[in-house]
């Protein structure tokens, strides 16, 4: 039998990945850490979300950060390993030696991201300059709907992106993000999958946030959570068919500059 015959269709990869998010205590644990991290701010531990930051908070958001971000390296790794169920422990173990190399991958992207909406902010801060609007409260409505957007279309990049990282183990920031931006254009249909799956959760909660109570909001963030690692997992076995199966279960690495 060929090995295109032997490759899923778009239905079955779809479903595979719906499946392997439910079945994995991994992806469970990862959700577990993100409501756990929410959950004291809304029942106002830390005081009023509206107050001044305390240290308290500041901690347990920094603490909680760094689990989930450690959680997340273990995740991505097994899931391109296996194209089955992905236990705790088995991402506990795996996140070890992968850590260091996603922490810095991602302080290189928050600095990337970050010197981008800071040259969007000089510029049209220049251009009101030029125009006579001098005062920095004209800037921000103006500034609000793009970072909303920035802020809306992140995650949905990221989605697509890690498990591009994950399945080849390149850990360099502009290749990586590169050949990701470039397959987005190239596969427009699997591009809307996942912007959809991954985004709308996530707009219901923005809608629904002053509506639901507090036990309904953590259940339709739990669902939003568990679409988006759906969404993680189609990508990752859509990389690792598009790659080829064996790299990507061996790991072979590729050493980030």
């Amino acid at each position: 039998m060929s090995a295109v015959s032997d490759q899923p269709t778009e239905g079955e990869r779809k479903l595979r990945a719906i499946l392997r998010a439910v079945l994995s205590s991994g992806v469970w644990a990862l959700i577990a850490i993100h409501v756990a991290s929410a959950l004291p701010v809304r029942l106002g531990w830390f005081g009023e979300i509206s107050d001044e930051v305390p240290w308290p908070r500041a901690f347990w958001s920094g603490f909680l950060l760094a689990a989930v971000l450690y959680v997340e390296a273990g995740l991505y790794t097994m899931l391109a390993r296996t194209r089955e169920a992905v236990s705790a422990p088995d991402v506990f173990r795996a996140s070890a030696s992968v850590f260091p190399r996603f922490l810095w991958l991602i302080l290189k992207t928050a600095g990337f991201f970050m010197l981008i909406l800071l040259t969007v902010v000089i510029f049209v801060s220049m251009v009101l300059s030029t125009l006579g609007y001098g005062d920095a409260e004209a800037i921000k409505p103006l500034m609000e709907g793009p970072f909303r957007l920035i802020l809306l279309l992140l995650p949905a990049l990221l989605v697509w992106w890690l498990p591009w990282v994950f399945t080849r183990q390149d850990f360099s920031l502009f290749s990586t993000l590169k050949s990701a931006i470039r397959q987005l254009w190239r596969e427009p249909a699997r591009t809307l999958y996942v912007i959809l799956l991954a985004l709308v959760p996530a707009a219901l909660l923005l809608v629904w946030a002053e509506q639901l109570n507090l036990w309904m909001l953590t259940a339709l963030e739990a669902f939003g959570l568990l679409c988006v690692w759906s969404a993680n997992i189609y990508c990752v076995e859509w990389w690792r068919d598009a790659a080829g199966d064996t790299r990507a279960v061996t790991g072979t690495q590729t050493p980030a500059p």
